[in-house]
């Protein structure tokens, strides 16, 4: 399955990442040199290391939107015939939110690596311009990538349970009234982050202490609704699986089990880092670059593999495997 090759290549690039970080060219600073000594691209180690992950990250991701896209077609054409039952149903809303996720976070960390690459690896005097444009659609993107996998999850915990449990729809209506209020208050508050930040860059004079302070406001409020959202999703997932357990209507659980021990867990941990990092960046003064510069990494490096597993086992739920006679007909007609 192609899921499986993506946790190959995962776990491929990430074991020769090291060789890749330390590769030594003959340009400045001993950092990484690509495409030859008498390149200009050149990175020292530690941005050698945020462009590396950007890059792989940004071709699993890209190999998921893929598997996303061949799951909505599979659901389409009912591939195989067991993908309508209770057992695997997801929902019209999660397939599609998925699909969004991958395209997004695949943009994203492209959109960082030529930011990292330009800013970082050439031997030219003076800084990088970038236009306001860029960073605006590279800040909105990365929000938007968290608030559509946000949406997705939600919105799998809200079917399984209707087609499970059988839950009243007046608390389905509840929850479901909670979960988009939460939803648009992350889109309010990521938005106007990004607006205040390409406000900012077209105007520097608007860049005063306050308008920073209110800047860093807004990242950490969304960075603490982003982590009540992943209480949010443990708590219901965890509930589901409980009361799935002691009901009789449908006999296969893994759709919840998978979201209360492996989605959940995991998005907590990106979301509470994310809080942390959100909290210490704002304490860190800019003239301390490499304290900066850390956390940068640690970031891409903790956000990259989370969500990378996240999705994957996004992908996964309520997807029956493929029938040996389907594989070997694509076989057949590969080889003809």
């Amino acid at each position: 399955m192609l899921s499986t090759q993506v946790s190959r290549i995962s776990i491929f690039a990430l074991t020769f990442l090291p060789s890749l970080i330390s590769a030594r060219g003959r340009g400045r600073g001993g950092g990484g040199s690509f495409g030859g000594g008498d390149s200009d691209f050149n990175l020292e180690p530690i941005y050698a290391a945020e462009f590396a992950f950007c890059v792989i990250f940004a071709v699993v991701t890209a190999l998921q939107a893929l598997i996303a896209l061949s799951n909505i077609r599979r659901r389409i054409n009912k591939v195989p015939p067991s993908i309508a039952m209770l057992e695997y149903s997801v929902g019209p809303i999660f397939p599609i939110c998925i699909l969004m996720t991958t395209l997004l976070l695949t943009t994203t960390y492209i959109l960082h690596a030529t930011f990292v690459g330009q800013t970082h690896g050439t031997a030219r005097l003076g800084g990088v311009l970038w236009s306001p444009s860029f960073l605006g659609a590279w800040s909105a993107m990365g929000f938007l990538a968290d608030i559509f996998l946000v949406s997705s999850i939600l919105t799998l915990l809200s079917h399984r349970e209707k087609v499970v449990l059988n839950t009243p729809s007046w608390v389905r209506d509840i929850k479901a009234i909670a979960d988009t209020i939460l939803v648009v208050i992350l889109i309010s508050l990521s938005m106007g982050a990004v607006g205040l930040q390409v406000a900012f860059l077209t105007d520097p004079r608007l860049a005063g202490d306050g308008a920073v302070v209110a800047f860093h406001k807004l990242s950490l409020a969304y960075s603490s609704f982003l982590f009540i959202a992943a209480v949010d999703i443990a708590v219901t997932s965890t509930m589901l699986y409980v009361r799935a357990r002691k009901s009789s209507q449908v006999n296969d659980h893994s759709v919840i089990r998978n979201c209360a021990f492996t989605i959940s867990p995991l998005f907590m941990v990106y979301a509470l880092f994310l809080l942390i990092f959100q909290a210490c960046i704002a304490q860190i003064r800019l003239e301390v670059e490499e304290a900066i510069d850390g956390w940068d990494l640690a970031s891409v490096i903790i956000g990259c593999i989370t969500e990378v597993v996240v999705i994957n086992a996004c992908l996964g739920s309520g997807m029956p495997p493929l029938p040996k006679e389907n594989k070997e007909v694509k076989q057949d007609a590969d080889s003809e």
